[in-house]
C-alpha cells in the first residue's frame, strides 16, 4: 500500500495531512483542540487503548479528521469493531455510532486500513501483528464491449432508470428516469453521507433535472455513483441493475 502525506512537526505535536484531502491525523502528547468530523485515539507505549473515550492514563492523542463526505463516527465505529472482534481492552463511549450502512461500509474499511496502514509506519500499533486479520477481497467486476451494448434498468425505493454501462468509468442514465424524492434519515435522525453525495451528485446534474425526473441524459462515473444518484444507495446495486431477462450486471461483469 502506497500512501502520500507531508508532515510538519512543531514543538509537542506532529500534523501529517494525507494527498488529495483525505484527511489529518494530529499527534500529541497533550490536548488537542476538537475538531469538526473527528474523532480521537489514544496510546501508550505507542499502542492503542483507547478510542473517542479517554482513558485514565496516555501518553499520546491522536485526533483523526476526515472531509466532509465521510462520516468519521462512521470510521470510530469501525475501529471499535475491529478492537471488539480482536478481544483488545479498549476504552471507548458507554454510545457507540450507529450500525454502518452496507452502501458505505466498503469505503470506511477501506480508508480504516489506510490509517492503521499510516499509523503502522509512524510506529502506533492498533492490532498486534499476530491477530491482525486480512481483509477479505472484494469482488471484482470487468467491463466489456458486449455489455456496454446491454440496456439496464434499475428499480429499487421508487426509482426507475434505464442504463448502459459505457466504458469503464461511464455510466449513463438515460433522460426520464426517476429519482427517490428525498433520502431517508438515520435512525437519530441526522443526515448520512449517502444522502449528503447523492444530494451533491444531483446538485451537479441540477440542469438535467426537474422535479425528481432526469430531462437529459447523465453521464456517472460508477456503479456506486448511479445508486447515490437515484436512490441514494442502500443496497448492493450490482444486484439490482437487471437485464430485460432479469441477469444482473453483477453476473454479466463479475471477476471470481
Amino acid at each position: 500500500m502506497t500512501i502520500s502525506f507531508t508532515g510538519t512537526i512543531k514543538k509537542d505535536q506532529t500534523i501529517i495531512e494525507l494527498a488529495d484531502g483525505q484527511g489529518t491525523l494530529t499527534i500529541s502528547s497533550k490536548k488537542v483542540a476538537p475538531a469538526d468530523n473527528s474523532f480521537k485515539l489514544y496510546f501508550q507505549n505507542r499502542h492503542c487503548i483507547g478510542i473517542d473515550f479517554a482513558p485514565k492514563e496516555f501518553d499520546t492523542l491522536i485526533l483523526v479528521t476526515l472531509p466532509w463526505e465521510m462520516e468519521a463516527n462512521y470510521l470510530s465505529h469501525s475501529f471499535l469493531a475491529l478492537a471488539e472482534e480482536n478481544r483488545l481492552p479498549i476504552s471507548k463511549p458507554k454510545e457507540t455510532a450507529k450500525q454502518i450502512p452496507a452502501n458505505v461500509l466498503p469505503k470506511i474499511e477501506e480508508t480504516r486500513e489506510q490509517f492503521l496502514h499510516l499509523l503502522t509506519t509512524l510506529g502506533y500499533f492498533f492490532l498486534p501483528a499476530e491477530t491482525k486479520k486480512k481483509k477479505p477481497a472484494k469482488a471484482r467486476h470487468r467491463w466489456t464491449k458486449e455489455v456496454s451494448e446491454i440496456p439496464f434498468t434499475v428499480h429499487f425505493r421508487g426509482s426507475k432508470a434505464t442504463l448502459y454501462w459505457k466504458s469503464r468509468n461511464e455510466m449513463l442514465v438515460k433522460k426520464g428516469a426517476t429519482m427517490m424524492a428525498e433520502a431517508p434519515l438515520n435512525k437519530d435522525g441526522s443526515v448520512s453521507y449517502a444522502a449528503k453525495y447523492g444530494d451533491k451528485l444531483r446538485a451537479d446534474h441540477q440542469e438535467n433535472i426537474s422535479g425528481n425526473k432526469t430531462t437529459a441524459d447523465i453521464i456517472l462515473k460508477s456503479v456506486n455513483e448511479v445508486s447515490l444518484f437515484l436512490y441514494f444507495g442502500g443496497t448492493n446495486s450490482w444486484l439490482e441493475i437487471l437485464d430485460e431477462n432479469g441477469k444482473s450486471l453483477d453476473e454479466w461483469t463479475r471477476v471470481d
